[in-house]
């Protein structure tokens, strides 16, 4: 990733775009979205097309810095994922298969 804020890309795919909301606000406090929630909201798409993504959310690094987390099927996905997006830290959580649930 050359730029300030290019887009991660699976190796060998392609990521479809689709048009998002506005990254202004989420909360409903009316503040700008936080750098590293509109780096998880660009990048998103394309991490969950890596085989084997479950999820990516917002957590905390092994020092307590916000960092993207990303949550895989079996260790082996590991290798296929960045260490670092826009500048921000990759922790991994291995959680096996996530079947969402329909209430």
């Amino acid at each position: 990733m050359d730029g300030e804020h290019d887009v991660f890309k699976p190796p060998g795919g392609e990521v479809e775009e689709a048009q998002m909301p506005s990254v202004a606000d989420r909360a409903g406090d009316g503040g700008p979205q936080s750098e590293i929630a509109v780096a998880k909201e660009r990048n998103e798409n394309a991490l969950m097309a890596i085989d084997g993504v479950e999820g990516v959310a917002i957590g905390r690094d092994r020092i307590g810095d916000a960092a993207l987390v990303i949550y895989v099927r079996e260790p082996s996905v590991k290798r296929q994922l960045p260490s670092q997006v826009e500048g921000h830290a990759v922790e991994t959580v291995v959680t096996g298969p996530i079947d969402a649930y329909k209430g």
